[in-house]
């Protein structure tokens, strides 16, 4: 009885890799392909040019454990949060005050600026933000 217990854990295992059927000769389209293998099917990677390296640029600029302690230690309390976003508040007043001053669509910057509105306004959320947890924006100081 054991010795057929032992068989059969065998020919499972064997089932389950794949070598079972591979050792029948059958074709590997008809051998049984895990749900995670269908997945990464024709995975390509998603990140191509600027985007890849500004990733690159990320993972090599930062440790990831200290920036997600950082951002969460923000949203520890109400006085952190208002800390975090007044200072991201200044922070995109400064950036989109430059950006515009730099729209010139003869810069690669000015470029994207122009070509992505959907990037402008970030200080008026963030105001907008402040307003929900109690600031005003406009008396805050850099």
């Amino acid at each position: 009885m054991q010795r057929h217990m032992a068989v059969a854990i065998k020919i499972r295992h064997a089932v389950a890799s794949g070598s079972f059927l591979r050792g029948l000769g059958f074709p590997q389209q008809l051998r049984h392909r895990s749900e995670s293998a269908h997945i990464f099917e024709g995975l390509k990677a998603n990140k191509t040019g600027l985007s890849k390296k500004l990733d690159s640029v990320l993972k090599n600029s930062h440790d990831m454990r200290i920036f997600g302690l950082g951002f969460l230690r923000s949203c520890a309390s109400h006085a952190e949060y208002a800390h975090f976003m007044q200072s991201h508040y200044h922070f995109y007043i400064a950036l989109e005050e430059t950006l515009s001053l730099q729209c010139s669509q003869t810069s690669a910057i000015g470029r994207i600026w122009n070509a992505c509105p959907e990037l402008h306004g970030a200080p008026k959320r963030l105001e907008t933000d402040l307003c929900h947890v109690g600031i005003d924006a406009k008396e805050t100081v850099p």
